[in-house]
Order: C-alpha cells, then sequence, then structure tokens
C-alpha cells in the first residue's frame, strides 16, 4: 500500500496546459454552503430548522517566486473568466504520477498581490484564484 501522506514537493499549478514555475504554495480553497431559515410559527418541536442555499467555492491561493514568465502569466490571466486552474499534488511514495491528486479549480484570477523585495530573502507574489466550481479526479 501506497503511502498516502502527502508533503508539498512538485506540487504543480497549471493552467491551458502551461505550469507556473517556481510554486512556492498552493491553497486549495474551503467550501461552504449558505444557509436559510426555514422555521414555522407552527410546528410542534422547539428546534429551528434550516436549510442548505448556494455554494460558495472560496478562493485558492497561489504563492509563486518573482520570474518574469510567472508574472506575465499572472497579468495575462488576470479577470479573465472560466480558465480552469489544475492543482497537481505530487506524488506520495514517489514512483510516479499514478497517486497525485489532482483537483480542477474553474474561475478566475482575481487578484495578483504585491511583489516584495526584501534582503536575504527569495522574491514572491501571490495569486488569488476565485473559484466557481471545483473538481477531483
Amino acid at each position: 500500500m501506497a503511502n498516502e501522506t502527502l508533503i508539498g514537493f512538485n506540487a504543480i499549478c497549471s493552467v491551458d496546459g502551461a505550469v507556473f514555475v517556481k510554486t512556492v504554495m498552493l491553497q486549495v480553497p474551503s467550501r461552504e454552503y449558505g444557509e436559510a431559515e426555514f422555521t414555522s410559527l407552527d410546528q410542534t418541536t422547539k428546534d429551528r430548522y434550516f436549510v442548505a442555499t448556494l455554494r460558495d467555492n472560496g478562493t485558492a491561493t497561489l504563492n509563486l517566486y518573482f520570474t518574469a514568465e510567472n508574472y506575465a502569466r499572472a497579468l495575462a490571466l488576470h479577470g479573465v473568466n472560466d480558465k480552469s486552474f489544475i492543482f497537481t499534488s505530487p506524488d506520495p511514495d514517489g514512483v510516479g504520477p499514478a497517486l497525485s491528486k489532482v483537483i480542477t479549480c474553474k474561475g478566475f484570477l482575481k487578484k495578483i498581490g504585491e511583489v516584495k523585495f526584501e534582503k536575504d530573502k527569495p522574491v514572491e507574489f501571490t495569486c488569488e484564484i476565485r473559484v466557481n466550481e471545483v473538481a477531483v479526479a
């Protein structure tokens, strides 16, 4: 049995078949349903009753090392609707990609964060992806 514990080495994000290089961190968003109360005044219990409404698929975070290629790709994707951001987890046992997990987040690049130039640290920037749909393969 393969080790299903994952360490983030070799995780990637790709869009339109092209991979963002020098990825520092990928964060798959949390998903949450809204709720509406449907408690009736004539019900026989004292319990409040709620139902699920629309689901919010959240915002994914992508931290990248600043390279001309990464920044240019981010600028080109900024605000473009209906893009498929494909997050591929690393292979947990190092024997091949068969056990990698693939999560596709369809949405748009909402925000390109500031680029920080700090002494003795690599230059990074953050992207936020507003997610409309999530699929796992």
